[in-house]
């Protein structure tokens, strides 16, 4: 039997053809590729597909939407959501003293699903010290020249291409692709295009107090 490896988030799949979408990520077949065996290595375990599920004990009256995380207040989450018009599908249980304790669980794969539907900046993640958000670029948007002048900032593509700008006095660029990372130091020029002909969408992590300056045209 044949195996298939999906691109975006490693899951392995059995048949004789790839599936029409990820039972992980969601995405669609053309992102899958034939693995070969013939070196009789053994692959990694599949990702599982299954969710979390809360115990019985722990039963939640309000769920969070994981695309733009807007909280719903009820015993069933509602059919669709009210901000991003994701499916009730996109809604977990939500526990708010779980996550005052420090302890939070999401699955990032879950927000590329609907990205068209979403807002162009979702925040997933907010503390003290750090900030943990997904941004969307529609073919050819720019964010154009900009420094952070208190803090690094991590990007990681998690869909599309692109192209990153550094200016340190001279302009310098690198391509982006599916599961680069990339570091844009703090107080240092930069800028990232969609050129491809599909949404970008790329996490980052960055300090809180960071702070953003934007470069002056004039």
């Amino acid at each position: 039997m044949k195996q298939f490896k999906c691109l975006v988030c490693g899951y392995i799949h059995n048949g004789e053809e790839p599936p029409e979408r990820c039972p992980v990520c969601k995405v669609g077949r053309e992102k899958f590729v034939a693995v070969d065996n013939s070196s009789g290595q053994s692959e990694p375990a599949p990702r599982s597909a299954e969710k979390l599920a809360p115990s019985p004990s722990s039963m939640a009256r309000k769920f969070r939407c994981v695309v733009c995380g807007y909280i719903h207040e009820s015993d069933e989450p509602p059919e669709r959501c009210p901000v991003c018009k994701a499916p009730r599908e996109k809604f977990a249980p939500y526990f708010p003293e779980e996550n005052e304790n420090g302890i939070v669980y999401d699955n990032l794969f879950d927000v590329l699903e609907t990205a068209h539907e979403a807002t162009k900046k979702i925040t997933h993640l907010k503390t003290e010290e750090m900030v943990f958000e997904t941004y969307y670029f529609l073919p050819g948007q720019v964010i154009d020249y900009h420094k952070h002048p208190a803090g690094d900032q991590i990007f990681v593509v998690m869909q599309g291409s692109g192209e990153f700008f550094f200016n340190c006095g001279s302009e310098t660029s690198t391509k982006l692709k599916v599961g680069d990372y990339i570091l844009a130091p703090k107080n240092v020029w930069h800028k990232i295009v969609n050129t491809g002909a599909n949404i970008l969408v790329m996490t980052q992590v960055m300090a809180r107090n960071a702070g953003m300056i934007l470069k002056s045209t004039r």
